[in-house]
């Protein structure tokens, strides 16, 4: 996604993240900030739930440096938090609707 189609205060802020890396980094947001950026639909909290693929070590700095309470939270108004994948389990799979 083009950078001038995201819209402020999450644009700067993403910006900034991307000057302060020092390394190609890949991590996928998701959920309300994902709503807002694709449909326009209103934003009602103000983190960026992301999931971070590499390089992993860059987990502590990027999350000391962009979490709640950071100065680039209170520049921005928004913040990074990281989210984890729930495990499956397969007692609590739903049987198949159709065969």
């Amino acid at each position: 996604m083009p950078a001038d189609s995201i819209p402020e205060p999450w644009r700067s802020f993403l910006l900034d993240i991307d000057n302060f890396l020092t390394e190609e980094t890949a991590f996928h947001c998701l959920d309300g900030f994902v709503l807002k950026v694709q449909y326009g639909l209103k934003r009602p909290t103000s983190d960026i739930d992301v999931l971070l693929f590499k390089p992993k070590q860059v987990d502590s700095s990027l999350f000391e440096y962009a979490c709640e309470g950071s100065p680039l939270h209170l520049k921005h108004k928004v913040y990074l938090q990281q989210v984890g994948i729930a495990p499956h389990h397969d007692s609590l799979r739903r049987p198949p609707i159709c065969d």
